[in-house]
């Protein structure tokens, strides 16, 4: 039995990434404009990483690769998901006020003329990240993405344990 992840095998599993992740950046994006959801400093900066990994799973599909280049990928999203489940328990910790977020405190206003402070009211208006817009059973949306992450993370973990040593393969 080959303990590498062969070029069929590593395209599907980078597919399901892809998938995964473009699902995530929709459903941010079906409650944005849909359900008029605001998303805070947080919320943005959560999905970077599914874009990160939507991206290299793309890529990985799509490209020629080895099994050195394979397993490279596999680390990449993992790398990514695990940032994911980061930002999002930390997006959670804030909205259960254990600890608050330097990217949300608003600070106090720092304009000094007209013209910064005309600047300053033509920008959108973001929420605070301890705004809870939306919850189900007491989950928020930070919540659930911990949860997406951290499945997404462990079944990614799971693959490169198992295959991501880049021995052979084709």
């Amino acid at each position: 039995m080959s303990t590498s992840l062969t070029l069929s095998q590593s395209r599907r599993f980078f597919l399901l990434i892809f998938l995964a992740s473009a699902g995530a950046l929709t459903a941010a994006l079906v409650g944005e404009k849909g359900f008029g959801l605001a998303p805070c400093i947080l919320c943005l900066y959560e999905r970077i990483p599914y874009a990160v990994a939507g991206l290299v799973g793309l890529a990985m599909m799509a490209l020629p690769t080895s099994p050195r280049l394979r397993s490279l990928g596999l680390w990449l999203v993992l790398t990514a998901f695990v940032v994911g489940v980061g930002l999002s328990a930390f997006h959670v910790g804030v909205e259960q006020h254990w600890w608050e977020s330097p990217a949300c405190t608003g600070g106090p206003l720092g304009a000094v003329s007209v013209d910064d402070l005309m600047a300053a009211i033509q920008k959108p208006v973001r929420p605070a990240c301890d705004d809870i817009q939306w919850s189900f059973m007491g989950i928020t949306l930070a919540g659930f993405n911990f949860v997406y992450s951290l499945v997404l993370a462990g079944l990614t973990l799971g693959v490169t344990l198992r295959f991501g040593k880049g021995r052979s393969a084709t």
